[in-house]
């Protein structure tokens, strides 16, 4: 990686325009390569007719072993972004300067359906300027990271999306970029292969690496990123703790729902859960091995036969730590309710725990309504007093407790 000082990536000022017509679009093209052989005065003229700012005067630093996430509804903006970071298209005013080598995920410059996986891996590391003498290496530690075994001689197009995905991430992470760009990309593959990515890009950070994640996952937003950016319609409206902006985003979707219009905003589940929470039975925090009660606040659209689940993660939501199902189906009646569960002996050791629940279509099993998957988790703290056991589990970082009969 460049060893220089100061931000490794610098937007000023970005602005990009679209016009939703296609016609509109070709005429506004060639408007704009008149005026650019013309030279233009630095200032953009007013929106035309028909056209719309996917982004408005953007700018942020990044800096090296920072990881910034960008959130925001569809629409918003972030893959715009990226594809100028990436240089894939022109931006309509402002600047981007970037001091290093980028490399970037899922942004268009997808594999050559034609050739092998590693032919393409051979010709992603020529046009990233690797010297020819470390090829052999970088191939086999982008075989042992991807873990597709002989496919890689394999044509491109025989390849799953999966397999698209672990050799696009395994390509990008061994060739060591100064910028990493990813867009959506750890969506894709299963449970072991995201834990390793993100494992391989915390690694990435803590070396020295800058990192731009777009993400629609809050627990890889929080898990990856310490800084996050919201952009609203094209602005950027908040640059700060990732936690923050992750929480401003979901703020902004429930807002945006508009009771009885259909269509207008984000589309709010059959059964919203308003509320979760795991309480003691006086209603304040839980304790490690006492009792406990576990609530759930909803409001359905409709009536309906639901099974009923909820999961306590660690904080980081990537170890599901407990968690209980409801087999026989409950009817949930249109409107506000709750559902309550008693806990007789929390298994949980002190510490910071997340909270995800699930109500599920009986007949169909398709989610009716989610907390913790698709949107933010709610959080759990259980207390502890003071004690040697209890220091012993802290030690050892134990998150659970076992009713333990210990003969002799």
């Amino acid at each position: 990686m460049t060893d220089t000082e100061g931000p490794v990536l610098e937007v000023e000022h970005l602005t990009k325009r679209f016009a939703r017509d296609l016609r509109k679009a070709l005429f506004f093209a060639a408007q704009d390569i008149r005026a650019d052989l013309r030279g233009r005065d630095g200032k953009l003229p007013p929106l035309r007719e028909g056209e719309f700012s996917s982004l408005d005067d953007v700018s942020f630093t990044l800096d090296r072993g920072e990881a910034v996430a960008i959130v925001g509804a569809n629409g918003a903006g972030k893959s715009t972004l990226l594809k100028i970071l990436h240089g894939l298209i022109k931006p309509d005013g402002g600047e981007v300067r970037m001091h290093g080598r980028c490399g970037a995920l899922e942004l268009g410059s997808a594999f050559d359906q034609l050739l092998t996986g590693r032919e393409n891996l051979l010709t992603q590391a020529t046009i990233f300027g690797l010297p020819r003498s470390e090829l052999g290496e970088l191939t086999e530690r982008v075989i042992d990271f991807a873990g597709i075994g002989d496919a890689i001689d394999a044509p491109v197009r025989h390849y799953s999306s999966g397999m698209a995905a672990r050799l696009a991430f395994a390509v990008a992470a061994q060739l060591k970029p100064d910028i990493l760009l990813v867009d959506e990309v750890l969506a894709v593959g299963d449970l072991s292969f995201q834990r390793k990515c993100i494992a391989h890009l915390l690694e990435f950070i803590d070396a020295g690496g800058a990192l731009v994640l777009v993400s629609h996952s809050v627990h890889q937003v929080q898990a990856i990123c310490r800084r996050g950016i919201l952009l609203e319609k094209g602005k950027l409206t908040f640059d700060g703790d990732a936690v923050e902006a992750a929480a401003r985003h979901l703020d902004n979707q429930r807002k945006a729902y508009v009771p009885g219009k259909i269509g207008v905003g984000v589309a709010p589940d059959p059964v919203a859960i308003d509320e979760l929470l795991v309480v003691a039975p006086d209603g304040g925090e839980p304790n490690a091995e006492g009792p406990a009660e576990f609530i759930m606040r909803y409001t359905a659209n409709d009536d309906y036969e639901a099974i009923i689940g909820v999961s306590i993660w660690t904080a980081d939501q990537m170890v599901c730590v407990a968690g209980a199902v409801r087999p026989d189906p409950i009817s949930i009646p249109p409107g506000p309710g709750e559902i309550r569960a008693r806990i007789e002996r929390l298994p949980l050791t002190a510490g910071g725990y997340t909270l995800g629940a699930m109500v599920v279509d009986k007949v169909t099993l398709q989610p009716l309504g989610t907390v913790g998957f698709r949107n933010a988790p709610r959080t759990l703290t259980v207390n502890e007093e003071v004690s040697l056991m209890g220091n012993g589990r802290a030690i050892m970082q134990q998150l659970t407790t076992l009713d333990v009969t210990w003969l002799g």
